[in-house]
């Protein structure tokens, strides 16, 4: 099967949806499949040994690793949704698999003719104001429930990487199969020395990933100003970071998971989240137990839960008890190999892909 994965973002970033995406193409080469993945024009390097990569023509004024809304994001679509078209004009493809909101309409204004997979990632009716300007976030919640009808309107079938994903796809009609986010145990080799080579302290709470707004990074800045061991972020990101927070500018995935290796607890703060973070796996993959909001928490060994008003006491009681944090480590880290890989996960892609063959 020809597989072709619409990706509407740059490419490379270490980031939620970028990563996913990447896991899902290198399980099923590794099964035999060819994989093409489209994306925007913006970003250098990024190939993944077995899979086509297809850029788009970059577009003015776009910058990699950017998230949230642009002007050039249009245009980027339109890019996308021309190249991929261009691309399936002389190549055998099976299936489109379309990730994130835009990635369904992006598919059917390449007009193909071709089945789409809508791979929610989040319900934009939850996201879309967090990154609008404050005199406009009322906005979010019904536009991005604009957007999340119709990218379910447009797509044949589902692919959900949560039970909440899933009730989402199917309440708008289509036929879904959760497959999950998943991980390969080598992503999960770290390097020594990385308190030396990344000037890290000897104990910290980390965060890892973009500085968005849906992220809700406020809180964890707030809860930390009490808890009495440093934050370190690692992000791609240069947006300003508060004082007292050691930034490790990086996106390279290695920086992270090693980073994640030698840190107490790790702490996803976000209040909403139709999916599975993905670097939730990663977190837990090298033995970091991680703290999430009771509102979006994932029900996984090694995870804690809190509330934005108890989170300081939370992390204070964890990092007093380090034995019962290697413990939780240990738990996460086991289940973690032993259910979220894609040696597992992979069958669910093949049987919803059987789906639309009928």
């Amino acid at each position: 099967m020809h597989v072709l994965f619409v990706g509407p973002f740059p490419w490379p970033s270490h980031q939620g949806s970028q990563v996913y995406l990447a896991g899902q193409a290198r399980a099923l080469v590794e099964r035999g499949h060819r994989v093409t993945l489209a994306v925007y024009g913006v970003g250098q390097g990024g190939e993944i040994p077995g899979v086509t990569l297809l850029r788009a023509r970059r577009v003015p004024l776009a910058k990699p690793f950017a998230g949230g809304l642009s002007v050039s994001r249009p245009l980027a679509d339109i890019a996308l949704a021309r190249a991929v078209r261009r691309y399936c004009r002389t190549q055998a493809v099976d299936v489109l698999h379309a990730h994130n909101v835009e990635g369904p309409l992006v598919a059917r204004l390449a007009r193909t003719g071709l089945p789409v997979v809508y791979d929610l990632h989040t319900e934009m009716r939850e996201e879309l104001a967090s990154h609008l300007p404050p005199p406009f976030r009322a906005l979010g919640p019904p536009v991005g429930a604009l957007f999340d009808r119709l990218a379910v309107r447009v797509s044949d079938a589902g692919c959900a990487i949560s039970e909440r994903a899933r009730a989402h796809l199917e309440a708008g009609g289509l036929p879904t199969v959760t497959v999950g986010h998943a991980l390969h145990p080598d992503d999960l080799r770290v390097r020594p020395g990385a308190h030396e080579r990344l000037g890290l302290p000897a104990r910290f709470v980390v965060y890892t990933g973009n500085l968005d707004g849906y992220q809700d990074l406020p809180l964890l800045y707030r809860a930390m100003e009490g808890v009495g061991v440093p934050l370190v972020v690692v992000t791609g990101s240069h947006a300003p970071l508060p004082e007292g927070v050691i930034a490790v500018r990086s996106a390279s995935f290695r920086d992270a998971m090693d980073v994640l290796a030698v840190a107490d607890v790790a702490v996803i703060p976000r209040r909403q989240c139709t999916g599975l973070p993905v670097k939730l796996l990663n977190q837990l993959g090298v033995g970091c137990p991680t703290v999430m909001m009771r509102s979006a928490a994932v029900d996984l060994p090694g995870v804690v839960t809190a509330t934005p008003e108890t989170l300081e006491d939370v992390l204070r009681g964890l990092l007093a008890d380090p034995a019962g944090l290697r413990t939780l480590g240990e738990a996460g880290r086991t289940a973690v190999l032993a259910e979220w890989t894609w040696d597992v996960r992979a069958e669910r892609l093949e049987a919803l892909y059987a789906l639309l063959r009928g």
